[in-house]
C-alpha cells in the first residue's frame, strides 16, 4: 500500500553506485516478501521520471549518475513494489540532492591566468592585483594564503604581501628588471 522512505536523499558529487536509501514496502499481509524495481509511467499517469539516473539492487536504491546540486536538486523516480502473490504498487518518489561544500576550481590575479606586470622601480607597497576565485558554491567566502610550491620548494613569496580576506597582493620590494624579471608567487 506504500513505499518508504518518502523523500530519499544523497549528497552531490558521489560516485555512481552510491546507496541512496533502503526501500520498504508497507503490506497488510504480514510476512510477505517484496521485490523492487523502477517502473515505467502508466498511461493514466504519464508524469516524467528520472529513472535512468538510478538503479535498484534488492531493496537498495542507488545512483547511476553523479549529481550536482547547483544544476538540479531533486529528481522524480517511479518505484514498483511487488509481493510474493504478484500484486504490485507504484509510487513516485522525490530524491533530494544535498548540497556539499566544494573547493574552488580556479584562481586568477586581476583577471589573468598568466600573471601580471609591474614596471621596474615601482615603490614597494604597490598593488599588484586582486585575486578572483571560481567556486561552484555561490555565496562562499574565501581566504588566501601564501604557500611553498610543493615540488620546487622555492618561491618568491617574500617579495609580496597578501591580504588573506580581500585577496589583494602588494609588492614589498622595489624590482629591477635587469636583476630579475620574473617572480613566482604561490597561493
Amino acid at each position: 500500500t506504500d513505499i518508504t522512505p518518502e523523500e530519499p536523499a544523497v549528497p552531490e558529487n558521489q560516485d555512481e553506485g552510491t546507496p541512496v536509501a533502503t526501500l520498504i514496502a508497507d503490506d497488510p499481509d504480514p510476512g510477505d516478501t517484496h521485490t523492487f524495481s523502477l517502473a515505467e509511467s502508466g498511461e493514466e499517469d504519464a508524469e516524467e521520471t528520472d529513472n535512468d539516473l538510478f538503479t535498484i539492487d534488492g531493496d537498495t536504491l542507488m545512483t547511476a549518475a553523479v549529481f550536482d546540486y547547483e544544476k538540479k536538486d531533486a529528481y522524480l523516480i517511479r518505484v514498483r513494489a511487488g509481493d510474493s502473490g504478484g500484486a504490485t504498487f507504484d509510487k513516485i518518489l522525490t530524491v533530494r540532492i544535498s548540497d556539499m561544500n566544494e573547493p574552488p576550481s580556479d584562481m586568477t590575479l586581476a583577471g589573468s591566468d598568466s600573471g601580471v606586470s609591474i614596471p621596474e622601480n615601482t615603490p614597494a607597497g604597490a598593488v599588484l592585483g586582486r585575486l578572483g576565485v571560481t567556486d561552484g558554491d555561490s555565496g562562499d567566502t574565501h581566504r588566501y594564503y601564501r604557500v611553498v610550491h610543493p615540488h620546487l620548494g622555492w618561491t618568491d613569496n617574500g617579495y609580496f604581501s597578501l591580504d588573506p580576506a580581500e585577496g589583494i597582493i602588494r609588492t614589498t620590494a622595489v624590482f629591477d628588471y635587469e636583476k630579475k624579471n620574473v617572480y613566482h608567487l604561490y597561493i
